[in-house]
């Protein structure tokens, strides 16, 4: 490094360690959004499959409570 550089460095070393700090502020402020966005995405999704998972049950009992009335019906056809 030349000496000239390196005397700019040291006059601007306060400004330099300023514009470094902020850029890491804004980097880190820049991934916590990303994060909060990715876990408001898990948010949404675990809604999701949980309210699936309710229609699902719902649909499972329906189609039980038609098998049993299929297989009554059957058997009063066979009796």
């Amino acid at each position: 490094m030349s000496a000239q550089l390196q005397k700019i460095i040291a006059d601007n070393s306060e400004l330099i360690q300023e514009k470094s700090k902020k850029s890491d502020q804004d980097e880190l402020g820049k991934r916590i959004d990303a994060l909060l966005w990715e876990v408001d995405t898990l948010q949404k999704n675990i809604a999701e499959t949980k309210e699936m998972c309710r229609r699902w049950g719902d649909e499972r009992k329906r189609e039980a409570a038609e098998f049993a009335k299929l297989l009554d019906s059957s058997d009063d056809d066979q009796n």
